[in-house]
Formats: C-alpha cells, sequence, structure tokens
C-alpha cells in the first residue's frame, strides 16, 4: 500500500547520520565536515544548548564568503550561515516539508523532535521515497 504525502516525516527512513557543528567553530572546520561526509548543509547549534541557530549550506559558502579575504578560515560560522533557519518536527506531513522546501527555494529541511535536532531532510529524500512508494 502507498503511503500517502500526507504521512509524517518520521515514516521517512532515516538513512544517513545527522552531522552539526558549533557556532562558534570556524569556516575551515566545518568546509572540511562537509568535504569529509559529502553533504551539502549542516545544522548550526549553540554549544552548551544545543539550541539550533542556524543551518550552513553549500549556497551560503558561495554567497557569503569572500575568497579574497585570507582570513575567512579563521572566522567563526556564525559570520556565514543562514540564522532562525526553517525547522519542522518529526510529526509534519511529508507534504508540508515538500511545500516549505519548494516556497522557500531550499533544498534541506531541519527536522527536530522535542525541539531538538533529530534529522535533516532533503528533497533528494523526498524524491526517492516518492518513486519507492508509487504502486504505478
Amino acid at each position: 500500500m502507498m503511503e500517502s504525502f500526507n504521512s509524517p516525516l518520521s515514516s521517512l527512513p532515516k538513512i544517513n547520520r545527522t552531522f552539526s557543528v558549533y557556532s562558534d567553530e570556524k569556516l575551515e572546520s566545518v568546509i572540511e565536515t562537509l568535504k569529509k561526509y559529502n553533504i551539502g548543509c549542516v545544522p548550526v547549534l549553540e554549544r552548551g544548548t544545543g539550541l539550533i541557530v542556524g543551518v550552513f549550506t553549500e549556497r551560503d559558502y558561495l554567497k557569503k564568503v569572500d575568497f579574497n579575504d585570507p582570513e575567512n578560515s579563521q572566522y567563526e560560522i556564525s559570520k556565514f550561515m543562514t540564522s532562525s533557519p526553517k525547522t519542522l518536527d518529526i510529526s509534519a506531513s511529508i507534504a508540508k516539508a515538500a511545500l516549505l522546501m519548494r516556497m522557500g527555494k531550499f533544498r534541506h529541511i531541519i527536522v527536530t523532535r522535542d525541539n531538538k535536532l533529530d534529522r535533516i531532510v532533503s528533497i533528494k529524500d523526498l524524491l526517492d521515497w516518492a518513486i519507492d512508494n508509487d504502486n504505478d
């Protein structure tokens, strides 16, 4: 039986480990994390509380990093991240996640459980889920 787009995000398989960084980490370290794990974004957490304060994406890297500034690698990621990113609770529907990403023109959404980071869901994850659940 095909699952519905009204199914909760918790019904998506959690395939990959979810990586995150702290807001006081250096840009160079965060870029190494993205490269090492071949990921396109990382949630940025406040050290000590674990609260989500931002997200750093490939797009942030391309648009916000001045490649002519030799000091860039020593700046904290908080200088380059997108602050207060959109998040969804794990109980939100798959359809809501797809709509939010489409309307916001972003490829990843941070999913929370009890207001803490649970996972990242990408457009690719949603497409894979739709294809796997297509009974045609």
